[in-house]
């Protein structure tokens, strides 16, 4: 498989199974590898597996590159948005603008825009 078919996987115990055969075919340093993990943490989250989700993510964030972070906090940022945790949330966005490439540094913005509008409107937004 590759990650764009890993990646439109929807929540079920057997997408859960194929994301781990991908990601046991891959380096942790393998550009499609954060990705992929991040997906799978958001997918065990929807299927109410909320610990599991955030101690792949959090497990993750302590021993990726830099670059991958970004990635992992904007799933963290999603799984906050849908527990209705705003706080989290911000500090989630925070911490992820330190880990954007320069020439990303809108998506914080990005960030700051949806933050605001579901805080301020509580959006259904996921």
């Amino acid at each position: 498989m590759e990650l764009k078919e890993i990646l439109a996987l929807e929540a079920n115990p057997n997408s859960l199974k194929k994301i781990d055969r991908f990601l046991s075919t891959k380096d942790i340093i393998h550009r499609d590898y954060a990705p992929a993990l991040a997906h799978l943490a958001y997918l065990s989250f929807q299927l109410g597996k909320v610990s599991e989700a955030f101690k792949i993510l959090f497990d993750y964030l302590e021993v990726c590159e830099d670059k991958y972070k970004a990635v992992i906090y904007s799933t963290l940022i999603k799984i906050y948005y849908s527990q209705k945790d705003f706080d989290s949330a911000y500090k989630a966005i925070e911490a992820k603008k330190s880990f954007l490439p320069r020439y990303n540094k809108a998506n914080y913005y990005e960030d700051l825009i949806t933050y605001y509008q579901l805080l301020d409107n509580n959006y259904q937004l996921f």
